[in-house]
């Protein structure tokens, strides 16, 4: 059973995270959560919809491989590569990321099903629709955010420690991912730093809005909004550093968001920051 928990390829890194003695009583005995209808449902509706959405994607919108190859940077760009097109292709960029992850984890998700084994769902939520970055990576790769609750953030003190444990939990992550790089070091730390006010905010917010219905509120439903999108960009900063361009890179990315003055870049940041908070408003209620 060991070795069938070592080599079960979608238990690979590219796929959900499984605990071994999860996996090994459903060898015993195979998942009956799904029945075959769910099962097509699954497949059919949950992988295929967002396989045939990326799909569609890679073909006609091209703003990952314009990330990648940095173009605000080409001779031919500068001038024409603005606040809005910066902040259009970073969050473009984002969304691309979360649904080529999803299509990834979906099909091993598909192949263990398959196999009669169930595994945590990844990417639960939408990544434009979540207030806060904790909430975020709960659902993001919510497999391994749980194998990491298990087996390093509870043995090294839990929420004891919480601030401590999250530069080392992130430090681990961005360890994890392949190779050790400066572009995953600093994608961590930009996570792990971000995770203090966001405490102190939750916090004040629980003083704040202590009952059901103060948090029934407008004010903090406004509130709530808001912080959604602060969190998604917050999100578009960590993953573009982490994934696409580095730290080096960054330096001509907010050189190319300023490229027109201040108050273009400003009066952008005020723009996405309501569009965000729309999306996040929905995705709340």
């Amino acid at each position: 059973e060991y070795v069938a928990f070592c080599l079960s390829p979608p238990l690979y890194l590219a796929g959900p995270t499984a605990v071994f003695d999860a996996f090994a009583s459903q060898l015993r005995t195979p998942q009956s959560s799904y029945s075959r209808r769910r099962l097509v449902y699954y497949v059919f509706v949950k992988f295929g919809a967002v396989l045939l959405l990326l799909e569609v994607w890679t073909h006609l919108i091209y703003t990952n491989a314009m990330a990648k190859n940095r173009v605000w940077t080409g001779a031919a760009s500068v001038g024409n590569f603005g606040p809005f097109e910066v902040g259009f292709t970073s969050l473009a960029t984002l969304n691309f990321m979360w649904l080529k992850f999803t299509v990834i984890w979906r099909f091993f998700r598909t192949w263990s099903l398959l196999s009669g084994v169930e595994v945590p769902e990844n990417t639960t939520r939408c990544v434009n629709n979540n207030a806060t970055i904790l909430g975020f990576w709960k659902g993001w790769h919510a497999s391994y955010n749980k194998w990491l609750v298990r087996y390093l953030y509870i043995p090294l003190g839990g929420s004891k420690y919480k601030l401590i444990n999250a530069f080392v939990v992130f430090g681990f992550v961005g360890a994890w991912h392949d190779r050790v790089s400066p572009r995953l070091f600093w994608w961590a730390m930009i996570f792990a730093a971000f995770l203090a006010p966001e405490t102190l905010v939750g916090a004040l917010g629980e003083k704040l809005f202590p009952t059901t219905e103060s948090r029934s509120t407008r004010t903090f439903r406004l509130i709530r909004s808001f912080l959604g999108a602060v969190n998604v960009h917050v999100l578009i900063t960590g993953n573009m550093v982490g994934y696409v361009v580095g730290m080096d890179g960054a330096n001509e990315l907010v050189g190319a968001y300023f490229s027109r003055g201040v108050w273009s870049a400003l009066w952008f940041l005020a723009a996405s920051l309501v569009a965000c908070g729309a999306a996040a408003h929905v995705g709340s209620e």
